[in-house]
């Protein structure tokens, strides 16, 4: 029997004209075989004797999703399907800063027999037809949608980052449940519980960040520091220095969004006075509290990191040391070397 989602519309319909069919019902049935119909029974706008013909002439592909994994480490999605023959084969979905790549088997097997891979253990069995791959790129790709509506929505001012997480959720349990068919509605229950077990460490971190925050702020502890700074030095080169050890300091301690806060409305008028660029000083701030990120003991990012690898925080912590001293490095190039930052804004014509 011929695999009816490897033909092309123009051999559909030269095989319904074959059956005596019209060729327009060519362009129904490959409609519905694009819109991931699983039998022909589902064709609904074709008579039920054309549907049972169909049936006996032709095979639907549809193979089956066995198994799914997301790596917690990078979001990697790993697909193993079924086949009509009991053969499985893979499909993998890799998320990159640039993009998305998604890898398709084409053969059940592999000659090569590499030794690391158990694909080719067993030799080469067979090519897997191009219904067969279309199948599997098409439940492959869908998962695609949750970047596109988190980036699209954001960058197209549709969305808010909150709302745009929201929406990735529903449509995330949505594709699970009824086109990968992965997840059962029993499973929703012990996955919510899963994600406040997840979260509930990461919101207390947060809430006594806010505390210390407010502590600070009562204290008129940014004020002080800022008044001390001024009594010590008037050369600016000497007072990015200081701003540098003082906001990697409370990047330690804060929350990137409260020191901002804080701090910029006091420090920004002195760098200005001083003939500092305030794009240049708002750059500044931004890398030191990135940084504040990873340095303990309030790093979100560590915190976050070791949850979801499943490691202790002193062992992420030994693993961002290197990339801790790099962005140290960069941070004082952009500090003394303004033209890092203030290059393209000036190429482009922007007030600095």
């Amino acid at each position: 029997m011929t695999e009816i989602k490897s033909l092309t519309i123009e051999e559909l319909k030269n095989a319904l004209a074959d059956m005596g069919e019209k060729p327009f019902r060519a362009g129904q049935i490959f409609k519905w075989l694009h819109q991931g119909v699983e039998s022909f029974e589902e064709m609904s706008n074709l008579s039920k004797d054309l549907r049972a013909r169909l049936a006996e002439r032709f095979v639907l592909t549809v193979p089956q999703v066995v198994r799914r994994q997301v790596s917690q480490v990078d979001g990697t999605v790993k697909y193993l399907w079924r086949l009509r023959d009991g053969d499985c084969v893979e499909s993998v979905l890799m998320h990159y800063e640039h993009g998305v790549s998604v890898c398709v088997s084409t053969q059940v097997g592999c000659r090569m027999g590499c030794r690391f891979c158990a694909s080719g253990l067993n030799g080469l069995k067979r090519h897997l037809s191009a219904g067969e791959i279309k199948r599997t790129i098409i439940d492959g790709l869908l998962p695609l949608g949750m970047p596109l509506i988190v980036v699209g929505g954001i960058m197209g001012g549709i969305m808010t980052p909150t709302e745009a997480g929201a929406i990735s959720v529903v449509y995330a349990l949505l594709v699970s449940l009824f086109i990968t068919k992965t997840l059962k509605i029993r499973e929703i229950g012990p996955i919510l519980l899963q994600g406040v077990n997840s979260a509930a460490p990461l919101l207390l971190i947060i809430a006594c960040a806010k505390v210390f925050s407010y502590g600070l702020t009562a204290l008129q502890m940014p004020v002080i520091v800022n008044d001390l700074i001024l009594s010590i030095i008037d050369n600016k080169y000497m007072f990015l220095l200081l701003v540098n050890i003082l906001l990697l300091i409370m990047g330690m301690f804060m929350d990137g969004g409260a020191s901002v806060i804080i701090l910029a409305p006091i420090l920004a008028p002195v760098a200005a006075s001083m003939g500092i660029s305030l794009i240049h000083f708002g750059i500044i701030m931004a890398f030191n509290l990135t940084i504040g990120n990873i340095t303990p003991p309030l790093g979100y990012c560590l915190f976050i990191t070791s949850k979801i690898a499943g490691i202790p925080v002193e062992k992420a912590i030994k693993g961002t040391i290197p990339y801790m001293i790099a962005e140290v490095l960069c941070l004082l190039l952009i500090t003394y070397i303004p033209f890092l930052v203030l290059g393209l804004p000036s190429f482009l014509g922007m007030a600095i």
